[in-house]
């Protein structure tokens, strides 16, 4: 668990990185934890509006699923851990940009075609995003993106390459 302080706009930057944290295609963390049976599952979630997220701070969760030879080896899971983190820190922004793009588009794409809620879950949606958001994104939340920003990109890697995690 990383402690960041409160985000808005930033949320999404991080979920990205969450994402590709979780990915389970080839050459990925998982595939790697599955390959050498470490591991069954790798998640990756920010937190938001409640004790995981709020006006003070924001927690960046990775959870790990191990299996017993994964217990065995704990320290062979974490140094997978963080040799991703370095590698997420070593990929060039372009490469990033390029990447947080295409999440970007899924959002919008899974906003646009969302399933419309039960009127009172839209009441209790748009009262919560009141208290976060302004005016012109009370309606749509946190469920689209922010343009890319390289600085607030780098910044977010910068901090899970830190050694202040619990």
């Amino acid at each position: 668990t990383f402690l960041f302080p409160s985000m808005r706009r930033e949320r999404k930057f991080l979920e990205y990185l969450a994402s590709l944290i979780q990915y389970e295609g080839l050459g990925s963390l998982s595939d790697y934890f599955m390959d050498e049976s470490l591991a069954l599952k790798v998640k990756a979630r920010v937190g938001f509006q409640n004790f995981e997220g709020n006006n003070f701070f924001t927690l960046f969760t990775i959870d790990v699923n191990l299996s017993s030879r994964g217990f065995e080896n704990f320290d062979c899971v974490l140094e997978a851990i963080f040799a991703f983190l370095l590698l997420l820190k070593s990929t060039k922004l372009e490469e990033h940009e390029k990447r947080y793009n295409e999440f970007k588009e899924i959002k919008e794409i899974s906003f646009k075609y969302n399933k419309e809620k039960v009127p009172i879950e839209n009441v209790q949606d748009v009262a919560v995003n009141m208290k976060y958001f302004d005016e012109r994104e009370v309606l749509i939340g946190n469920n689209l993106c922010p343009e890319f920003d390289g600085v607030e990109m780098r910044n977010l890697i910068e901090q899970l390459n830190e050694t202040k995690f619990n």
